[in-house]
């Protein structure tokens, strides 16, 4: 999804006003142009369901080495090893159909070929365009960080059942239990001023340190390379090389 200037002006202007306490209705059904068709996979929500505190008995598998596990709402949320050769960012918004279509398709291969093996140090940062993005940015980031991204899986592939529904809220609350969160954690996290602040701040100094207009964008180490749009494997695998040497 492309932004321009102009867009992303007037969407931190409208960011400023739900930090006011403005209504969310503002942004919904904003830049919705969507043709997915992305149903719900039953290992994501298994893998969501074995994490919430009723499988707490449950064995956890995730690999502590690739997560950011810090509960903090405000920090980075990364995969794989901070000293990897190669730094990957990227930014979203979670009701971006192509950003969908990335995680769907080819943020698998890239976790298990570049970031499991050391090679990428991934960073995902919130660029949320419209008020149902930066709410689903907000729970996401109030989930526990071993969580974090495979709630943000769930929500893009069930992207076109939450994002755009008269709703959005109610279907973005019901899986946000999915993972443990209560509805009063659920509340509470919605209603932090200090967190939505946060993403537009950091939304719009990084739109003014790398340019980015369009989502998803990648930065590569520090702004040394990037690359826009639901791009395949094998260009990440080229752009990495071309870094790793």
């Amino acid at each position: 999804m492309t932004v321009n200037n102009k867009t992303l002006f007037v969407v931190l202007i409208l960011a400023a006003v739900v930090l006011a306490g403005g209504s969310f209705a503002l942004f919904k059904n904003k830049m919705s142009n969507v043709d997915t068709s992305i149903t719900a996979e039953s290992d994501v929500v298994a893998d969501l369901t074995e994490m919430a505190p009723a499988a707490a008995a449950t064995e956890d598998k995730t690999d502590s080495k690739t997560y950011d596990v810090s509960s903090d709402p405000f920090a980075p949320r990364t995969l794989g090893n901070p000293d990897a050769p190669v730094k990957i960012e990227e930014f979203a918004s979670l009701t971006c159909n192509h950003c969908a279509h990335f995680h769907n398709d080819t943020f698998g291969a890239l976790k298990e070929k570049f970031i499991d093996t050391g090679i990428v140090h991934f960073t995902f940062t919130d660029f949320p365009l419209n008020a149902p993005a930066l709410q689903a940015s907000m729970i996401a980031r109030c989930m526990p960080g071993e969580r974090y991204f495979t709630f943000i899986g769930l929500l893009f592939k069930t992207q076109e059942q939450w994002a755009f529904s008269q709703e959005p809220a109610k279907i973005l609350r019901q899986n946000a239990k999915l993972a443990g969160m209560s509805d009063g954690s659920f509340d509470a996290c919605l209603a932090n001023d200090k967190l939505k602040e946060h993403i537009a701040n950091t939304m719009q100094a990084k739109a003014e340190k790398y340019q980015v207009s369009s989502t998803p964008s990648f930065i590569f180490n520090d702004g040394a390379a990037s690359m826009t749009g639901a791009q395949a494997i094998d260009s990440f695998a080229q752009k990495i090389e071309e870094l790793n040497k």
